[in-house]
């Protein structure tokens, strides 16, 4: 049985001062996500898999220049299928502007319950 879970922590939500004039690109935590990113599960892998993801908000809720910061376990290949799967998802209108950074993690897990992520290796 495949579940996919995904969460985040925001780290300082800034607030939007409300002007019109032009701000300066922010760093949120997970967005609210109209469509999900859902990664296949790498064939051949079990347990939790998860990926630490940064990703710049883009046009009409995309999400561009990601890169994977880290992931567990060390060879995993989830990472490529989290890149894989991202230019499909979606973030919802809100206060993530294009230009700004979000970081965000997913996990995945197979024969394990509960299935929730471990702590990133030292």
């Amino acid at each position: 049985m495949i579940e996919l879970l995904m969460a985040a922590t925001l780290f300082g939500a800034p607030q939007d001062s409300g002007g019109v004039e032009p701000r300066a690109p922010r760093h949120w935590g997970a967005p609210d996500w109209e469509r999900r990113p859902i990664p296949d599960y790498p064939e051949g892998e079990s347990g939790v898999v998860q990926a630490l993801v940064t990703c710049t908000a883009g046009e009409e809720g995309r999400v561009r220049d990601c890169r994977i910061d880290r992931v567990a376990p060390a060879r995993t290949r989830f990472g490529r299928e989290v890149l894989r799967r991202l230019p499909r998802s979606r973030i919802k209108d809100g206060p993530i502007q294009p230009g700004d950074t979000m970081t965000f993690m997913i996990w995945s897990c197979v024969d394990v319950l509960p299935c929730e992520p471990t702590a990133w290796p030292d």
